[in-house]
């Protein structure tokens, strides 16, 4: 197969997206000029890629700093392309190494938390391995490099304690991060590990099930919109969003799709195995408002169990 015109440099060859020689030949010199010309017009795990094969001999100093800035923000911003990631991963070792040597001290802070954040919410359902590889890269690298103005700045207390006593939520604070100023943190009382992170911006509330098993959290996330999802100390990369299981099991209702102001909202526990939650809030669809009751059992389908005059928090 030939090359495009205009795409001859190895530089351009991959801003083309078009796959690199096995074999090119060229000087030290000559390769970290053209990876620095390159490396910036990554935009994808395929380019990525063929910019590891082709650059990976000169992977130091200015280059390599810029292959951290690129890999740490695709893993943050271009999350949806993971998948990707972990299939190229899956089948060459060396770019797996590659990755996750990139995820490194010179991280920005936040950076590393969207990457875990990203890694325990938004994982998808073939690459919990890999995710679990990479919350585990980035957490290591924020326990052992945040630096020691950012680590006072968090203040943490109690929230809530599991019923069997093995986790704490603990609630903290994060003045200076404007975006997501607060956090809930989950602690293994046992060995005293944070084993799980979640930033928000206004205000969220954590209802444990009797077992202790499972934690709902409700992320009052704007003023038109609040999120609900569990979350699992045993596994909790593992997360289970009630928006999606709601359209999974009843289709995307009318109240959901065609109003502006809708709330999904824990209630209680009806047992350890049953989360009681409520759907509210008005629009275009509702002008007078709505509030609908659901069900949903662990592992099961979600289940309407009645519906009111709007109400609200």
């Amino acid at each position: 197969m030939g090359i495009p015109a205009g795409c001859a440099s190895a530089a351009v060859m991959i801003a083309c997206g078009v796959a690199l020689p096995a074999a090119m030949a060229w000087s030290d010199a000559d390769c970290v000029a053209d990876a620095l010309r390159a490396i910036p017009k990554v935009n994808s795990p395929a380019t990525l890629h063929d910019a590891f094969l082709a650059f990976g001999g000169c992977d130091d100093g200015g280059v390599s700093q810029l292959f951290t800035e690129t890999v740490t923000r695709m893993l943050a911003l271009q999350w949806a392309s993971v998948s990707q990631v972990q299939s190229l991963a899956a089948t060459d070792s060396r770019f797996k190494q590659f990755i996750f040597k990139h995820i490194d001290a010179t991280t920005p802070v936040e950076t590393l938390r969207r990457i875990s954040f990203n890694a325990q919410r938004h994982c998808p359902d073939r690459s919990q391995a890999f995710c679990e590889e990479l919350r585990q890269a980035a957490e290591g690298i924020l326990r052992g490099s945040v630096p020691r103005a950012d680590r006072t700045e968090i203040e943490c207390e109690d929230a809530a304690a599991s019923p069997e006593g093995h986790y704490m939520v603990l609630s903290c604070q994060r003045p200076r991060h404007s975006e997501a100023p607060r956090e809930f943190r989950l602690q293994d009382l046992r060995t005293g590990e944070v084993t799980w992170v979640y930033p928000f911006g206004r205000s969220a509330e954590a209802l444990w099930s009797p077992d202790g098993a499972a934690l709902a959290i409700t992320d009052y996330a704007g003023s038109n919109i609040a999120e609900l999802f569990l979350v699992f100390p045993e596994r909790p990369q593992q997360t289970v969003n009630l928006q999606g299981e709601t359209a999974r099991s009843l289709g995307l209702l009318p109240s959901v799709a065609q109003n502006d102001h809708v709330y999904f909202e824990a209630v209680a526990w009806k047992d350890s195995e049953t989360l009681l939650f409520r759907i509210w809030g008005q629009g275009d669809h509702d002008p007078q408002g709505f509030d609908q009751s659901f069900e949903y059992r662990l592992g099961g389908e979600v289940v309407r169990t009645g519906s009111g005059r709007a109400g609200g928090r």
